[in-house]
């Protein structure tokens, strides 16, 4: 797990977070500083944009990053479900609704009365959202690198906290009929 409010070790991660970033701009003797502001001051300005920015996002504007590095906005898709050639639904690609599933569970196994006790049971049936909610549609995060002018920008991620996730979770739950861009 990554911190972005000390300084990281040297782990084989390529990062540059806030506190590099900070110690850069704003720390040195014989530079000319833009500003004079402190580290705690940095870090809640920082926080308090990028949260401003996320909303924004979540709630279906585009934010066009600066210095041609892309796009970063909410997609929409319908998630086909394929069957196999013997009938058998695929599963590789739907994710697990862990909710439903330890309901299932509870009824199929009632002898079983901890995870331990469920994980000794062998090919156990699974309950896979399909999101009838949202007439099958998906959402995430998507970074559009397409016209960025950045070398070897595929290498590069974008990882979104989990807090904005569960954000849109929450508004697409408030209003199943919203509506994103299917492509930018």
């Amino acid at each position: 797990m990554r911190s972005f409010t000390k300084e990281e070790s040297d782990n084989c991660i390529l990062s540059y977070g806030l506190y590099k970033m900070y110690k850069k701009r704003f720390s040195g003797y014989g530079r000319d500083y833009d500003a004079n502001i402190g580290w705690s001051q940095w870090l809640r300005i920082c926080k308090m944009f990028n949260h401003m920015k996320m909303q924004s996002i979540i709630d279906g504007h585009i934010f066009k990053l600066p210095y041609r590095l892309g796009s970063l906005g909410i997609v929409q898709f319908k998630r086909k479900i394929r069957f196999d050639s013997d009938g058998n639904l695929m599963t590789n690609k739907l994710t697990v609704d862990w909710d439903k599933t330890l309901k299932l569970w509870k009824v199929l196994y009632p002898q079983c009365e901890t995870r331990e006790d469920y994980k000794k049971i062998r090919n156990k049936q699974l309950v896979f959202n399909t999101n009838e909610h949202t007439d099958g549609r998906t959402f995430r995060f998507h970074w559009k690198k397409k016209y960025s002018n950045v070398p070897n920008i595929s290498a590069y991620e974008m990882v979104i906290a989990t807090q904005y996730k569960d954000a849109l979770g929450r508004k697409i739950r408030e209003n199943n009929n919203i509506q994103y861009c299917t492509k930018f």
